[in-house]
């Protein structure tokens, strides 16, 4: 048999370190991070779509009462001088049922402003301030203007 013979060069793969190494690492924690401001982005987004929402909601509920009571008032026509400003509202039954409902249902526990004048110019204000904010953030307000007056007598 014959005698293999090495040469006194083996070649032999050594481990070189490359220029890119960690570059994987590193555009990992980059996709991650690029990631996180998207999900945060998309919280922010629902939590403005959130408040939004519930502001649009305070204010078709403050739309609804107040036109209830100008339903009311159209059907109590006689009265309508009565509904003038909250302590005459008190008095009648009607007025005062609708005041404690708008108490219910609007937070912040600001009174509702009614006037009305001669010609039957009848102007409700509803105010309320969102949960979670406070007077100064601002406080919101429905306004509305009807003209609400009795029917003439037949003569």
């Amino acid at each position: 048999m014959k005698k293999r013979t090495t040469s006194p060069r083996r070649f032999r793969h050594v481990p070189r370190r490359s220029a890119s190494r960690g570059v994987v690492l590193i555009e990992a924690l980059v996709g991650i991070m690029i990631f996180t401001i998207g999900v945060l982005g998309l919280v922010g987004l629902q939590a403005a779509m959130i408040k939004t929402q519930t502001q649009a909601s305070y204010r078709a509920e403050a739309a609804q009462l107040a036109e209830e009571l100008v339903n009311r008032m159209w059907i109590d026509t006689a009265n309508v001088a009565s509904y003038a400003d909250t302590t005459k509202c008190k008095a009648l039954p009607a007025c005062e049922q609708w005041l404690k409902r708008v108490t219910d249902r609007m937070p912040g526990g600001v009174a509702p402003t009614i006037t009305t004048n001669a010609d039957g110019r009848t102007d409700i204000v509803i105010s309320w301030v969102t949960p979670g904010e406070s007077t100064t953030d601002g406080t919101h307000t429905f306004r509305t203007v009807t003209a609400v007056s009795a029917q003439p007598k037949k003569t």
